[in-house]
C-alpha cells in the first residue's frame, strides 16, 4: 500500500495574488514505501484541509463542483486535486499576507504557507521543459550517482542551468532505497532548496523486495524565496 508520513512542497514559492487570484495547493504527500506505525497513512485515510489567514478573505475552490466551499473541508488524498485556493476580494498591500495551510488527521498535522500579494511577479523564463538523468547505469549497492539536470529550449535544444540555479529536490518513491547528497555532503530524501552538483547515494545493502527509485527535481525560478 502507498504510505506517507507528511505533505511536501511540490513547487517554489506559492503566491496567491490579484491577477492570479485562484491557485492549485502545490504540496503533496512525502511517500515511503516501507514506512509503518502511527504516523503512516494511505491515500484513503481522511484529512481536514483548512485555510487560515488574518487579513485575506480566501476559500477553497472545488473544481469538480464549480464554486467555492469555504475555508475546509474533509477529503482524501487522492480527492485533494479538487481543491485551489482562491482570493475572494482584491489584496491592496505592500505587504504580503501569510496564509497558513494545514492538513490534519487525528494529533497528526501538518502546517504550509502560501502568500497573498498585491501583484504576482512577472518574469520571462527560457525553460520550457525539465529533465534529470542519471550520469551511470547501471547501479549497485552503495554507489554514488551524479544527477544531471537539464532544460530544452523552445528549438527542443538540451542547456545547462547556471551554477548558482536553485532547485527543490525529493525521492517521491523507494526512500528507503537511496539517499539525496548535496555540496554541502547532507543527505537526505529532501531538499527544500539545493544546488548542483545533486548526487544520489544507493543503499547498501539494499533492501529485500523488488522496489522502484523515484526521484523529483523542481526548478526554482529567480525571485521565488
Amino acid at each position: 500500500m502507498y504510505k506517507f508520513d507528511k505533505f511536501i512542497l511540490n513547487k517554489g514559492k506559492q503566491i496567491l495574488c490579484d491577477d492570479k487570484p485562484v491557485k492549485d495547493i502545490g504540496f503533496v504527500p512525502h511517500s515511503i514505501d516501507s514506512l509503518q506505525g502511527e504516523n503512516s497513512f494511505d491515500i484513503r485515510d481522511m484529512f481536514t484541509l483548512t485555510l487560515e489567514s488574518a487579513n485575506s478573505r480566501v476559500s477553497l475552490y472545488d473544481k469538480s463542483l464549480n464554486r467555492t466551499v469555504g475555508a475546509s473541508v474533509d477529503a482524501r488524498i487522492n480527492d485533494f486535486n479538487r481543491y485551489q485556493v482562491k482570493l475572494l476580494e482584491p489584496y491592496k498591500s505592500e505587504d504580503d499576507d501569510t496564509l497558513h495551510i494545514s492538513f490534519r488527521s487525528g494529533d497528526f498535522e501538518n502546517v504550509y504557507n502560501m502568500y497573498v500579494s498585491e501583484k504576482c511577479p512577472h518574469k520571462e523564463s527560457k525553460v520550457i521543459t525539465v529533465d534529470v538523468r542519471f550520469d551511470k547505469s547501471p547501479v549497485y549497492p552503495g554507489d554514488t550517482v551524479g544527477v544531471i539536470v537539464f532544460y530544452k529550449d523552445e528549438y527542443g535544444k538540451e542547456k545547462k542551468f547556471d551554477k548558482n540555479t536553485r532547485f527543490e529536490a525529493g525521492i517521491i518513491c523507494g526512500c528507503d532505497l537511496a539517499k539525496i547528497l548535496n555540496s554541502q555532503g547532507e543527505e537526505s530524501t529532501f531538499f527544500e532548496e539545493i544546488y548542483q552538483p545533486i548526487r544520489i547515494v544507493i543503499a547498501d545493502p539494499l533492501p529485500t523486495g523488488d522496489q522502484k527509485l523515484r526521484l523529483h527535481i523542481g526548478y526554482i525560478p529567480d525571485g521565488d524565496e
